[in-house]
């Protein structure tokens, strides 16, 4: 019988098949389990996490045990009955199971449409007017679809190789818990049945979230067609057993290549990862070391950098030296990008590019001839690699239609063999749409280009050139406690800002700090910028600095928004980050314990403006027992009671240990020691006066340390003793 006739013979048999109806439906159903079972891996921090990553990832491991289970049984069905010799007489073997696969294949493939076509609109419904059809549709498509077919191809090599259901199964569950095992969780391509989603985004790309599962799904695709092609060769013959027929097998030469070749592309991709930073950490290696005394200095700095939509990179830098006397440079830039040429006074000039990289840097060494206030210039192009050692969770840099997000260090050179100006001026190409940020200051001057981009202008900018941003922001101008105000959104969130009025809500922070913290000191012009930034990014909740608040979108999400009253979580992060501006420049912590830290203050203070505006009661259940409960399972901890002992464990659960340690020091001890030193001194007004004391001495001094703290409030560190 040809492949094709025993193709539709056997589609038609399992098609019909109650078994196989059993198993579509309840591959179709396992999304639901997405919804609130410990299968969720993500949190439902965007909508699109909510009903969209969280229902797919569900899916995409049920669904995949599901149809493995069945292409086990499948396999075995022709011994189980007894006519495995029979059929094996008439019809290739080869061919049966080649039929059986794609057969498999196949009505997986329908059984993921279905599944995609009936969840459509409640999803729609759901998500509002923040659904995206593309991101649903390549969540199938790239996500769930291909782990099921890497599931059938294992779960059938397995067999083939042991044909005994039982080992066939217990060797499934091996992979399975390889997959999900926490030695591998900072392994991504080792996760083939769960691949690593840190976060979907309602309002940015999720572009480079999409390129690198897509990756990972083609990866195992190859090496599990090519495990499944090597299995081909264990199909028994002549009642021989696995050896046998393994020797017998190798008479079809072109399996064993076709196998090969195959394993082979699948572990080149898993070696030479083109999105990842493979380079080593060397501590002890100091790239930036110089040996001579007298470095040539740049008086003049600039770049040029264009990000397209494929998420290349294209650079260039270029330099005034004051001097140069055919000394040695080196630069530093990332492994993604190739230097195409160095110019030097308007000539090219020859340079090396080591072959290792060095703390996620590749060095490039060049002679840059003798001259006095010459250009140098530099040009390069390639994709910014992600940090191997943050992965799942550096999405930092990356470039698409509708984000781009760069770091410094990975859109220009690191010199270390003269120093830079400090001011550059900046020529930034990106798509028309996209309003950039650099380094949180927002560009005005652009000219549009015949290509659908824009190109961005500033001169003389101060500093070095920082955190690259663009995306499909808006810009809301407003005033607070005196303090002009820029919220920069992304444009998909303007429905929730309006209806909740975001803007009030911020000057009701500020002015309650303004009140009771004295004025901002660390702004610049009086002039504040909040930042949205994607969530897979800035996770959910945010950092600032001097002049600059930065949020992950679940801030603005209407879940969170809807909830004023859902205890100190999301909503507390909202006056939180903006609370920073007061004490972000003030508190250090200890090297010791990180017992006193900004952190500290923030805490305290978020507290005591959710007891003015929700209540005592509020307050108290929210923070103050909260506090409490940490600090006494702390001090209750054995390492924590006995840290000699600490020093007997690996040096992984050591760190770990002190950064639970030093979390709780920060968020919980802190802040109770702080309240305690609010009743000791007589009071919230007191403290406040205290507060705003310590704010005007030590505003644009040197960081107040926790024995100043207790010198303002007239206190020793025994009176601010938990016990």
């Amino acid at each position: 019988m040809k492949f094709f006739s025993l193709y539709r013979v056997e589609l038609r048999r399992l098609a019909l098949s109650k078994f196989v109806w059993v198993i579509a439906a309840l591959s179709l159903l396992s999304p639901l389990f997405g919804y609130s079972i410990f299968l969720q891996t993500l949190s439902n921090s965007t909508m699109t996490n909510q009903y969209i990553a969280n229902p797919i990832m569900a899916g995409t491991v049920i669904g995949a045990i599901l149809w493995a289970l069945l292409a086990i049984l499948e396999s075995d069905r022709f011994y189980r009955a007894k006519t495995d010799v029979l059929i094996d007489s008439m019809i290739s073997p080869i061919r049966i199971i080649l039929s059986r696969m794609f057969t498999l294949i196949t009505l997986s493939t329908v059984t993921a449409l279905i599944c995609g076509i009936a969840y459509l609109p409640i999803t729609m419904v759901k998500i509002n007017y923040l659904f995206n059809f593309k991101l649903y549709a390549n969540s199938f498509l790239i996500l769930l679809l291909p782990t099921w077919w890497i599931s059938i191809l294992l779960a059938l090599t397995l067999y083939q190789i042991t044909r005994r259901i039982e080992f066939a199964v217990l060797l499934y569950i091996g992979g399975v818990y390889f997959s999900f095992s926490h030695y591998m969780w900072n392994n991504y391509f080792a996760h083939w049945i769960n691949p690593i989603i840190v976060s979907f985004s309602d309002g940015f790309s999720n572009a480079l979230i999409l390129r690198i599962t897509l990756y990972t799904r083609v990866l195992w695709l190859l090496l599990t067609a090519g495990t499944w092609v090597f299995s081909l060769l264990c199909i028994r013959r002549y009642q021989k057993r696995l050896l046998g027929s393994f020797v017998c097998g190798l008479r079809k030469i072109y399996l064993p290549f076709i196998s090969l070749a195959l394993l082979f592309t699948g572990v080149m991709l898993w070696v030479w990862q083109p999105l990842i930073n493979h380079a080593p950490y060397e501590w002890n290696n100091n790239i930036y070391s110089r040996s001579d005394n007298y470095p040539p200095r740049a008086t003049h700095a600039a770049y040029k950098l264009t990000a397209k939509k494929s998420g290349t990179i294209i650079g260039t830098a270029e330099y005034v030296l004051d001097k140069s006397d055919n000394s040695e440079a080196l630069i530093w830039l990332d492994p993604g990008f190739k230097i195409t040429t160095i110019r030097y006074d308007g000539k090219n000039i020859d340079f090396h590019t080591n072959n290792i990289d060095i703390n996620e840097y590749r060095g490039t060494t060049f002679t840059i001839p003798k001259g006095i206030n010459k250009k140098l210039t530099i040009h390069y192009q390639g994709f910014p690699k992600l940090l191997r050692s943050f992965l799942p969770f550096s999405w930092d840099n990356s470039s698409s239609a509708d984000y781009v997000s760069l770091s410094n260090a990975a859109t220009v050179p690191d010199f270390t063999s003269f120093s830079l100006p400090g001011k550059y001026d900046l020529e930034l190409t990106v798509p028309k749409k996209l309003t950039p940020i650099v380094e949180h200051q927002i560009l005005s001057d652009y000219t549009n280009n015949k290509d659908g981009s824009r190109t961005w202008k500033t001169t003389d900018a101060p500093g070095h050139l920082g955190w690259i941003t663009a995306c499909d922001y808006k810009n809301i101008e407003f005033q607070a406690a005196g303090t002009k105000i820029n919220l920069l959104y992304s444009k998909k969130y303007d429905k929730n800002i309006k209806k909740y009025d975001i803007p009030k809500s911020i000057a009701e922070v500020m002015e309650y700090c303004t009140k009771h913290l004295g004025p901002l000191s660390f702004v610049e012009n009086d002039s504040l910028m909040m930042v949205q930034r994607a969530s897979s990014i800035s996770g959910d909740g945010g950092n600032a600095g001097n002049g600059w608040v930065e949020w992950g979108e679940f801030l603005f999400t209407e879940k969170n928004l809807s909830d004023p009253l859902k205890g100190a979580g999301a909503a507390e992060v909202f006056a939180h980050e903006i609370i920073h501006e007061w004490w972000g420049g003030l508190g250090v912590y200890s090297e010791d314990d990180g017992l006193w830290s900004d952190e500290g203050l923030d805490v305290y203070t978020t507290y005591r403006m959710m007891k003015e505006k929700y209540g005592e009661l509020y307050a108290k259940k929210n923070y103050i027992d909260i506090w409490h409960s940490n600090v006494d399972a702390q001090n209750r901890g054995y390492y924590y009671r006995h840290p000699e002992m600490l020093s007997k464990l690996p040096l992984k659960y050591q760190a770990d240990l002190k950064s639970q340690e030093q979390t709780t020091n920060k968020y919980c001890r802190m802040p109770l020691m702080i309240l305690k030193a609010e009743q000791l001194v007589g009071g919230e007004e007191k403290m406040d006066e205290i507060l705003q004391s310590i704010q005007k001495k030590y505003a644009h001094a040197q960081p107040i340390t926790y024995r100043d703290f207790l010198f303002a409030c007239g206190l020793k560190e025994r009176d601010l003793d938990l016990e």
